[in-house]
């Protein structure tokens, strides 16, 4: 027999008038919990018929539109006149003018409670001759936690963000003597501000209170819960709640179990237990303790047994409070800041081996990241002795060496996938770490870098848990390079740097001979302003491997390239077009003519002699880069972007203006997919376009202005770094007769 459809649902709730929600019940008391938020819904609707059409004012508060319904009551959206500002009332659906009672003096209680991490009370009243509660609360738009992890990938750092919030909010509720008995992903809510808020208090009751003394709770509560058991007993949501509420018993620690199950869902993608029933839950979550999944996704282990421990069976195993447990998550998933020194420079620009940026005009590609140096060091833990798995998994290691090496993306792609995941299998520390790292660096070469972050920090942390230090320096350097230069998040990637500094000290290595650091921080420097001082330590770099036996390698070009771009913008273009003449000659020899390495260094090339006015020289760089990469790049691939963007410039300045915008449109697409409709990057196709249709002819003046204002803006939300460029811009947007956008006041900090 097929499931009922919701169709069928509400026809047996309104068909059937009171009976059929005790139908409902029923249904619910035989283990279907998963048609619990429909038939909270439907049940509310039938109150709501019962006690006829809601009121248009409750207080002083016009009602507006139903924002949610839930077995407790009805949200509306509503404007106070008098305080001029939009609120969200709860009517509140209970049986007794005793429970109405109740419900008002615990919402009250409820109402002196202000904390940035739970919603907001302001009023608590009734109508109706007292017999109809209600409930005035701050107005937040967002989306619960289920919303926000259902919208867009998020990363296990952005989770433990929110669930720190949320144990902030939950602490306070405790320490005002009031226990939420119903935390779920449903119940937190997560404002457009970025702002985690504990909301549905509804099966709140005060610390010590006995829940069947009374019959139900009916605070607030909105996101229709599927509830175990008929009134006067214990309720809340199953798949949540700690083993002992289900006995009848519920406390602080129950919360905290609540949020740890939440937490768990949104690290791991499933719930601690999962069953068809709730008598099925039930048991398992009585004489069972939560295990890990198989699949990790790259949270890293300390961060796993802060969720855990909150997760234990027995409550007195638990953390002391919410504040002790978020304390252990903070400390767990943010690891000391050492202390900047010397080469801990700050600011954006990142660039690394498996990234050689050309930032502004000019643009990059990906490389290879030269194997850390591989002698014992300092503080270093001797690895677990190798099974002959992990001899064969070593060996075909190798192999994926020799593709990252070439550059050969697409079959890289699929042998560190697999790889990686014999390695999970295995739980050989020291190998797990060496794929997180070449997994990372090959989703790197293919530009998926939000999945190259998730990769490197699990590599940062194992490496970290591990005792291999040169391997966390490395992780760290990495993601200072991609999230600085690629993914214009410079707060992180000063504190990476922060961390790739005291690993490098941990291995007792001195960073300057590492070439993937040294040239992140040299990045880093020119984004601070100070570009002499990165001149001078790439100039270093580049003689360390002249005189070692590195030379007329891929790290050597690497090198030339970032002080090519460096000197460009100091407008010394002859050495600038001399070293990178000789990156292209290296690649050459290196890697070959067929190469994405080589590819990028002949675009850089072309940027080059294209700002020394020698276009058909450029042209005919960019062109066969282009072609190379067309090649061996997915069509999506960020550097065939960087190619499309540098020929579309290139022919604007030859005159071939169709041309030209059919490029400047395809950089825009792949750079707006890739990174985002805010990222500078995008800005510039905008500013690139919009010039070009400003010298096509004064038709297309208010087309070049519409690009020119969005690349304005666009460079003011990127960072203080771009503030030159916005200022450039809104001045070419004043010489075409058009108003710009009003400049923010104080320009956005990296």
């Amino acid at each position: 027999m097929s499931e009922p459809s919701d169709e069928d649902l509400e026809a047996t709730v309104i068909g059937g008038g009171t009976a059929g929600t005790d139908e409902l019940d029923h249904k619910l008391r035989l283990g279907r919990p998963e048609f619990g938020d429909q038939l909270d819904g439907l049940r509310a609707r039938l109150a709501a018929t019962a006690g006829g059409l809601a009121p248009r004012v409750v207080g002083r508060h016009r009602l507006g539109r139903v924002m949610g319904s839930g077995a407790f009551g009805t949200v509306y959206e509503a404007e106070d006149p008098e305080l001029d500002r939009r609120v969200a009332v709860k009517l509140l659906s209970v049986r007794t003018e005793r429970e109405a009672a109740r419900v008002i003096r615990e919402a009250r209680m409820l109402a002196t409670l202000s904390h940035p991490n739970v919603v907001q009370v302001f009023e608590v009243g009734a109508i109706d001759e007292g017999r109809s509660p209600y409930v005035v609360m701050e107005l937040v738009e967002g989306a619960t936690l289920r919303q926000w992890l259902e919208r867009a990938p998020r990363s296990w750092r952005e989770i433990v963000e929110v669930g720190l919030g949320a144990a902030r909010g939950l602490h306070a509720a405790h320490e005002a003597g009031i226990v939420h008995r119903d935390f779920k992903p449903d119940n937190l809510l997560i404002g457009e501000d970025r702002r985690p808020r504990v909301i549905d208090f509804g099966l709140a009751r005060p610390v010590g209170d006995d829940p069947a003394s009374e019959g139900r709770s009916t605070l607030p509560s909105g996101g229709g819960s599927p509830q175990l058991t008929a009134t006067g007993q214990v309720m809340g949501t199953p798949a949540y709640m700690a083993p002992e509420m289900f006995l009848g018993t519920c406390t602080p620690l129950s919360d905290q179990y609540g949020l740890c199950a939440s937490l768990f869902e949104a690290l791991f993608g499933q719930r601690p237990f999962v069953a068809k029933s709730t008598d099925e839950l039930r048991k398992l979550a009585l004489t069972r303790e939560v295990t890990l999944p198989e699949e990790r996704r790259g949270v890293p282990r300390r961060v796993q047994a802060v969720v855990m421990r909150g997760l234990s069976s027995r409550p007195e195993e638990r953390f002391a409070d919410l504040a002790q447990l978020g304390a252990a998550l903070e400390d767990a998933s943010s690891p000391p800041r050492w202390g900047r020194r010397g080469m801990a420079l700050a600011g954006l620009g990142a660039v690394t081996l498996v990234g050689v940026a050309m930032v502004g005009p000019r643009e990059e590609t990906a490389a290879p990241a030269a194997a850390m140096v591989e002698e014992p060091a300092a503080g270093e833990q001797a690895p677990p002795a190798e099974t002959p798995e992990v001899a064969a998994l070593r060996a075909e290691t190798e192999r994926l060496r020799e593709l990252l090496d070439t550059a050969q993306q697409a079959e890289a792609l699929t042998l560190s996938e697999s790889l990686l995941g014999r390695a999970r299998a295995l739980e050989h520390g020291p190998s797990l770490v060496e794929l997180l790292l070449l997994r990372g660096q090959v989703l790197v070469l293919a530009t998926d870098f939000d999945a190259a972050l998730v990769v490197l920090e699990e590599a940062y942390f194992l490496a970290d848990d591990q005792g291999m230090p040169r391997q966390a320096a490395h992780a760290a350097s990495e993601l200072v390079g991609v999230l600085g230069y690629q993914s214009d998040r410079y707060e992180d990637a000063h504190g990476w740097q922060d961390h790739a500094e005291a690993a490098f000290e941990r291995a007792g290595l001195d960073p300057r001979q590492h070439a993937p650091y040294m040239m992140s921080v040299a990045g880093l420097a020119t984004r601070e302003g100070r570009r002499d001082e990165a001149i001078a330590m790439l100039r270093e770099s580049i003689a360390s491997v002249e005189h070692g036996d590195r030379a007329r390698g891929s790290e050597h070009a690497a090198l030339l390239r970032a002080l090519g771009r460096e000197l460009y913008v100091e407008q010394q273009l002859d050495e600038a077009i001399a070293l990178m003449t000789q990156a292209v000659e290296i690649y050459a020899e290196h890697d070959g003519e067929r190469s994405v390495l080589y590819s990028g260094a002949l675009d850089n090339l072309g940027v080059l002699v294209t700002a020394a006015e020698r276009y058909e020289e450029a042209l005919a760089h960019h062109l066969r880069a282009l072609a190379i990469r067309e090649e061996l790049l997915e069509p999506m691939h960020m550097d065939l972007g960087r190619s499309h963007g540098n020929l579309g410039r290139v022919l604007g300045f030859l005159g071939r203006h169709e041309e030209a915008l059919a490029h400047f449109e395809r950089a825009l697409e792949i750079f707006s997919e890739r990174l985002g409709p805010g990222n500078s990057a995008v800005g510039r196709c905008y500013e690139d376009r919009g010039m070009l249709n400003a010298q096509r002819g004064p038709e297309l003046r208010e087309e070049a202005l519409r690009d020119l204002d969005k690349a304005a803006r666009i460079y003011d939300g990127a960072g203080i770094i771009y503030a030159p460029t916005a200022a450039r811009v809104r001045e070419t947007i004043l010489a075409l007769g058009g108003t710009p956008p009003p400049a923010p006041s104080i320009p956005i900090p990296p």
